[in-house]
């Protein structure tokens, strides 16, 4: 037998293949052996080629897969919602829950879980707040976000809701939905992750680390994307976080430097730049603090990072 067929999205769906000459039985085996990757009924994506298979860019993309397979299973007469919507929106998210695939039914009573794998929400909404896009339905960025801020813990609300506004939402948007919710079941945690949320933020990480200083009241309310020029009035640097005068605070995750790479740059010239800017930042009086993933979850490893820096600074 020949390769699988694969959908445009990348799937190997049970029924094409059984038409094509496979048996479920190879199917299985295929499974079992690991050249194929069982996301949903019927569904499977070939052995991972991410590298990492266990790596959240991984993950997510298994998940968005395993969504569009619940779609295909004959889920499209309800709009795909919450961390299900965020996946297929592109919307980053911290610490989601992919185990199962959220759908949301237009009316007023009767959610349930038809099985593990699906959750049925039942709420309302309004024409505005959802996009039919082929085959599916999906939640808009701000009712996504409103959703996911009414079930998830502050830090997974604010995540989103960053994201959603630098992704083009606006936060009349995020209000209009919010009272559209009257008083539904986590309303009051959801306005608070709106009227925090600031799309300036540019990643997860900056989001995760907002919602940590603002648990810490020894630390002062950091500026966002702050630019800081010479004295010339030349510019030097934009950072991440400005934390009162003199200490500014960058998240570094795995990815920044990639990112940010110029036309034929490598990494390591990118580590290089980011060096000699720093060294510059030091010149002109400022202390640069820095943290990582790792950090951000250990709240009181990064209070400590953020007041030791504070102190160099001259600031406590």
């Amino acid at each position: 037998m020949g390769d699988y067929e694969l959908t445009a999205d990348g799937l190997v769906l049970r029924r094409i293949a059984v038409s094509s000459g496979f048996s479920d039985h190879a199917l299985q085996a295929a499974t079992r052996q690991g050249s194929l990757e069982r996301v949903y009924r019927g569904m499977y994506v070939p052995a991972s080629s991410d590298g990492d298979a266990s790596s959240r860019v991984a993950r997510e993309r298994r998940y968005r897969l395993k969504v569009l397979g619940a779609v295909d299973a004959g889920q499209g007469t309800k709009a795909v919602s919450h961390w299900s919507a965020a996946a297929l929106l592109g919307l980053p998210m911290f610490d989601a829950d992919l185990d199962r695939v959220h759908f949301t039914v237009n009316r007023t009573g009767g959610g349930r879980s038809r099985d593990r794998a699906c959750r049925v929400h039942a709420a309302t909404w309004e024409p505005d707040e959802v996009l039919v896009l082929p085959g599916l339905l999906v939640t808009t960025l701000a009712r996504t976000a409103v959703d996911i801020a009414r079930i998830g813990s502050f830090d997974q609300s604010v995540c989103v809701c960053d994201a959603a506004l630098r992704m083009g939402a606006t936060r009349a948007e995020l209000e209009t939905v919010l009272a559209r919710a009257g008083r539904r079941k986590g309303v009051g945690r959801a306005k608070a992750a709106v009227a925090f949320a600031d799309g300036a933020s540019e990643s997860v990480g900056e989001s995760l680390s907002r919602t940590r200083m603002d648990a810490m009241p020894d630390v002062p309310v950091p500026e966002l994307q702050p630019e800081i020029f010479g004295p010339a009035g030349e510019f030097v640097a934009r950072t991440d976080f400005r934390i009162d005068r003199h200490l500014l605070g960058e998240f570094d995750g795995k990815g920044k430097y990639v990112r940010y790479l110029r036309p034929g740059e490598t990494p390591a010239d990118a580590v290089y730049r980011e060096k000699r800017r720093e060294e510059r930042l030091n010149e002109l009086g400022f202390v640069v603090a820095r943290w990582g993933w790792d950090d951000l979850m250990d709240p009181q490893r990064l209070r400590e990072i953020l007041l030791n820096n504070l102190r160099r600074a001259g600031l406590r």
